[in-house]
């Protein structure tokens, strides 16, 4: 019985240990529970830059909540969704995207068809990249 026990015990450890290095809590923490605003489209594979419009503070900005939700806001309408996170590949999906596409206005459709393919991120002190294509990402500052 002592034997199942410790075999048992030592399994969930290793477990443990080996779900634990999928995130690395504090880069998980600085993105979690902090406003971040669109700020430009970036497209290197066309070698272009695109402040989103409409120009607003109402507008383009995400928050990934602290239990894998995210909630925001588009060119004219609220979202939510979840999202899955691996610091050690900075991969990223965001799944069940959801809120009405209803009155978007200018690059609304377009911003809400690319949170919905993000692939991974690059995150620091004061900016987000969310890369929808190998090369194409939408920068995202904290507000």
């Amino acid at each position: 019985m002592k034997k199942i026990l410790l075999k048992t015990t030592a399994i969930l450890l290793l477990l443990a240990g080996v779900i634990s290095c999928g995130e690395d809590k504090d880069e998980v923490n600085s993105l979690k529970g902090t406003k971040w605003k669109l700020i430009e489209f970036v497209k290197v594979s066309e070698g272009t830059t695109k402040i989103p419009e409409p120009q607003s503070d109402q507008c383009y900005w995400i928050i990934f909540d602290s239990n894998t939700t995210l909630s925001g806001y588009s060119s004219n309408n609220g979202l939510f969704g979840y999202y899955q996170i691996n610091t050690q590949t900075s991969t990223m999906r965001i799944n069940s995207l959801s809120g009405t596409k209803r009155g978007e206005l200018f690059d609304g459709y377009f911003y809400l068809d690319c949170l919905s393919i993000v692939n991974y991120f690059e995150l620091t002190e004061t900016s987000l990249k969310l890369y929808y294509s190998e090369t194409d990402y939408l920068l995202f500052k904290i507000i």
